[in-house]
């Protein structure tokens, strides 16, 4: 079975990646309330889980931080280049 690509903004999800968000929501809950009732194995995943978090957390910010910035100072050179790849500026390029 193929995946049918969303052409809008949000993306179409089916009921196989739905009921696996779900079942694995249920679990982490599930090793929550385990930790909370002082469980060490599951204090010891939910804070493995927290770590994983906050690393990728990490990460975005340091992406954010030097992809923004260039993606500003290339907003002007994006649309001057296409611009100029629309338009040769040799006549004899144009005839041809």
């Amino acid at each position: 079975m193929e995946n049918i690509e969303s052409g809008g903004l949000l993306p179409r999800f089916t009921l196989r990646w739905f009921s696996i968000c779900f079942t694995l929501s249920v679990l982490i809950a599930w090793i929550f309330r385990q930790a909370v009732m002082g469980s060490l194995w599951a204090q010891a995943g939910i804070a493995t889980l927290v770590a994983m978090a906050g690393f990728f957390a990490i990460y975005a910010v340091l992406f954010l931080t030097i992809w923004i910035p260039t993606a500003i100072a290339n907003l002007g050179s994006s649309s001057e280049q296409s611009t100029a790849a629309a338009a040769p500026s040799d006549p004899q390029e144009a005839n041809s």
